[in-house]
């Protein structure tokens, strides 16, 4: 199970990126909301929806649903753990 965040600053698009906890790019806390305990990813992404309405899993964190966000086998994974 992973603890989730939402960042609270917008990306240049006006995304907001999704973290899990042990992330080195997590935010600091003044600049993140808490999603929540949560077994799957998608999960995070329902409560995040319900706060943002643009968002996107985190490179650094959440490798592998970043990759299937964007349908790009081919985008490199530089973290060991994945969403």
């Amino acid at each position: 199970m992973q603890i989730y965040y939402v960042d609270k600053r917008e990306l240049a698009e006006g995304h907001h990126k999704i973290h899990i906890e042990s992330c080195s790019e997590l935010p600091h806390s003044s600049k993140r909301y808490f999603l929540g305990h949560f077994e799957e990813y998608d999960d995070a992404v329902y409560l995040a929806s319900k706060l943002f309405i643009k968002f996107l899993p985190c490179r650094q964190c959440c490798s592998r649903s970043f990759e299937l966000h964007f349908n790009a086998s081919s985008v490199s994974a530089s973290a060991s753990k994945n969403c």
